[in-house]
């Protein structure tokens, strides 16, 4: 399966959610709740149900690759295994946010906006939250366009694909 939105695009579509105010596992607890998942094990077999063996692997793959890059970096000689459990639980969210199919992807971003604009409602009432949320989805939109990625973010905040049918067909 190809994905149409790069994992670079999707760091930084991550890093506007958690710049204003996602929590990463608050954002994961509330993928795996709303989609029924236990664990990101079983996203990444729902995957290989719902696009195959392909899509499956290459998320297995750049996870693995990534929480190996990110553990060298963060830890210069060997973790201990309480050390490595905390830093895999921290992170492991966004390492499969990165390389799963664009509609989960896009899921996970929808799931992002609704909690800024339940949190800002609740902090800062209706206006504030609405306002916040349109800046966010713009920021995002603009992201998107710049690096011609084929969705956005529509007027109900949910990130849909935004391109040819065709196409869209194709890669899912």
């Amino acid at each position: 399966m190809q994905l149409k939105i790069p994992t670079p695009v999707r760091s930084a579509t991550l890093s506007v959610l958690i710049r204003h105010g996602v929590l990463e596992f608050g954002l994961a607890e509330e993928f795996l709740q709303r989609e029924g998942f236990g664990s990101f094990q079983d996203v990444v077999d729902q995957v290989r149900l719902d696009y195959g063996d392909a899509a499956a692997d290459g998320m297995d793959e750049g996870m693995k690759e990534v929480s190996a890059r990110e553990m060298r970096a963060m830890f210069p000689t060997k973790p201990t295994p309480t050390q490595q459990t905390a830093f895999i639980a921290q992170h492991m969210a966004r390492w499969s946010f990165l390389y799963a199919p664009d509609p989960v992807f896009a899921t996970v971003i929808t799931y992002g906006i609704e909690q800024l604009e339940r949190w800002y409602a609740e902090q800062q009432g209706p206006d504030a939250s609405q306002r916040i949320t349109q800046t966010v989805a713009d920021k995002l939109n603009e992201t998107f366009a710049k690096r011609s990625v084929p969705y956005r973010v529509d007027d109900d905040f949910e990130v849909r694909w935004y391109g040819d049918e065709a196409t869209y067909k194709a890669i899912t």
